[in-house]
């Protein structure tokens, strides 16, 4: 093994995953505004990359990857770092993906972690753009939904686009986390 805390440190991971993400935002809110990250983005991407169910998929994933690989690229004289960039990731390649791209649709239809680390128009995501848009509509003395609908729609089309080029990645990393 890599250290003697591992299976502790993943149990840990796991009960991360009973906690509610509404229970962590204030502790995390805290550590961002520390680090001077409010009103970045940043702010938004860092806390999203960091999930406890994506470190368990990866996990997954890197355990299903066969000792012998690990071996033989160790015997050539390679780092950890190289094993993990040069072996485990691109034989994981689906599963990376998979987590790549839930962390995209998870920040993208964000809507509350967003307006609380944001106060300015530049860094909001699309999802408040669209509330906004419907505020402002709702202000207009007839509610004119095509505004809202337009506004929707736009924001569901990278999302759709970026699904259609990796489900073949999708449907692989998701079914490979889960053999393990």
């Amino acid at each position: 093994g890599c250290f003697k805390g591992k299976d502790a440190l993943f149990i840990l991971v796991l009960g991360a995953l009973m906690i509610p993400d509404q229970v962590t935002f204030l502790p995390i809110y805290v550590m961002i505004s520390k680090a001077g990250l409010v009103n970045t983005y940043s702010s938004m991407i860092i806390p999203s990359m960091c999930s406890a169910y994506f470190i368990f998929m990866l996990r997954q994933a890197f355990m299903s990857v066969d000792d012998s690989y690990l071996e033989a690229a160790r015997m050539d004289g390679v780092g950890r770092t190289g094993v993990i960039f040069r072996i485990l990731v691109p034989m994981c390649r689906p599963t990376v993906i998979t987590t790549a791209l839930i962390t995209f649709i998870n920040g993208w239809n964000s809507y509350f972690w967003p307006k609380i680390m944001t106060t300015n128009q530049s860094h909001r995501t699309v999802a408040l753009g669209v509330q906004e848009l419907r505020q402002s509509v709702a202000a207009m003395e007839v509610t004119n939904f095509n505004h809202i609908m337009a506004g929707a729609t736009i924001s569901i089309v990278p999302v759709c686009v970026l699904f259609f080029f990796l489900q073949k990645y999708i449907v692989s990393g998701m079914s490979k986390a889960a053999m393990k």
